[in-house]
């Protein structure tokens, strides 16, 4: 850069240098005045600050400095994806990066996290071509570190245009690569739009031989706010039939009039062939992201279920629940609405003037008043007896 200004013999000059985008300030400017560049002891040059004391200028003077062009780190953190990209960028420079996913695995554009200066970039600031597996970065985005994050998902795997609904094809090999202690995780959670998980026929299938290898015992739908475990004795009888059809597990944002204010409601659905499954004898693990409110602590934290009253009507029937690191987890035998609160305690009345609980003496008057009632009954049985015997 190169900063021209004026002054006069007696004055003191003061230049503060500016970098431009892209660039540091360099360690150390040239000061020329006159045509001549004075020695580094003529003058200071401190935090940006050019200061030439007075009784030096005679002549124009020139400031020169040469910004240092800014180079930022790279991080790739890949699970099941792999990359040889360069572990550092030049600004001015397009980024440009090739990944390669492990077989079995399918990465989509909603699994990837491209951050730059320590802010996400939205979808629409970088391009990713699924065919190649390339990451287009324009280097108009990119003033700081980088870090690309990108997680393979396993099966083959797509979603509606609305990034809602992601349908798994998982083949046998996948199902025996990804089971932990008899558990096979159907994991999109790197998927955050993804409210709906649709396992094939042909996953079923696969699932059904696991089972009777006796492989697996549960399947757990890991979404990006919510997990569900399912035992797979209650889909026992779905896989035994021989023409299997899609089963759906969906978590997603719900109401009901029943609901306070401030409670949050989640609807909870697992279907089979377009039927929904409501009871599930070995039980279904239930864990929900939930941000406690200001003022509230997570041993206050409730869930209900909202069942039916029998008399066509609903109720809301209280399940155990814990909360921990910022989710909250629950066992159900049955499939519908939940409710999140919070229990709220009955405050306890402050003591009378008397010392009593009633807060103002009106519930010992009452006492008494029915002390001296009984009092008088008794009295005239008394009488009444009295006169009454022979």
């Amino acid at each position: 850069m190169t900063v021209n200004t004026k002054a006069t013999y007696i004055d003191v000059l003061t230049v503060k240098l500016t970098a431009s985008l892209g660039h540091d300030l360099p360690d150390e400017v040239k000061v020329i005045v006159n045509g001549n560049e004075l020695a580094k002891s003529a003058y200071t040059f401190i935090n940006g600050i050019v200061t030439i004391p007075a009784g030096t200028i005679d002549n124009d003077v020139i400031i020169e400095a040469d910004g240092i062009i800014q180079v930022y780190d790279i991080t790739f953190n890949g699970t099941k994806v792999s990359s040889d990209v360069a572990d550092s960028i030049t600004y001015g420079d397009d980024l440009n990066i090739v990944m390669t996913v492990s077989p079995g695995y399918t990465l989509l554009a909603g699994s990837l996290t491209v951050k730059v200066n320590d802010v996400v970039l939205s979808s629409s600031d970088f391009t990713y071509d699924e065919g190649s597996k390339t990451i287009f970065v324009s280097y108009l985005k990119i003033n700081g570190d980088v870090v690309i994050t990108a997680i393979g998902i396993a099966g083959d795997v797509t979603v509606d245009d609305n990034g809602k609904i992601a349908t798994v094809v998982l083949g046998e090999e996948m199902i025996n690569d990804t089971v932990d202690n008899k558990n096979l995780n159907i994991d999109v959670s790197s998927l955050r739009n993804v409210t709906d998980v649709v396992l094939t026929e042909t996953s079923l299938e696969a699932l059904k031989d696991a089972i009777s290898s006796g492989s697996v015992e549960t399947i757990s739908v890991i979404l990006d706010t919510a997990i569900i475990v399912i035992k797979l004795s209650d889909l026992a009888g779905i896989l035994d039939e021989d023409d299997l059809e899609e089963l759906v597990v969906s978590i997603t944002p719900s109401e009901h009039d029943i609901a306070g204010d401030g409670e949050t409601v989640v609807q909870i659905t697992v279907t089979y062939a377009g039927n929904r499954m409501t009871v599930f004898e070995g039980g279904l693990l239930v864990t929900l992201d939930y941000e406690l409110p200001n003022g509230k602590t997570s041993d206050s934290v409730r869930i209900w279920h909202i069942v039916s009253d029998g008399a066509g009507g609903e109720i809301r029937e209280a399940l155990d629940c814990t909360y921990a690191d910022g989710a909250v987890s629950f066992t159900t035998n049955g499939l519908s609405k939940f409710i999140i609160g919070h229990f709220t305690a009955e405050p306890v009345p402050e003591p009378g003037p008397s010392g009593d609980s009633g807060g103002s003496g009106g519930s010992s008057m009452a006492i008494i008043a029915v002390i001296a009632v009984i009092a008088v009954i008794a009295m005239l049985a008394v009488y009444f007896l009295v006169i009454r015997k022979p």
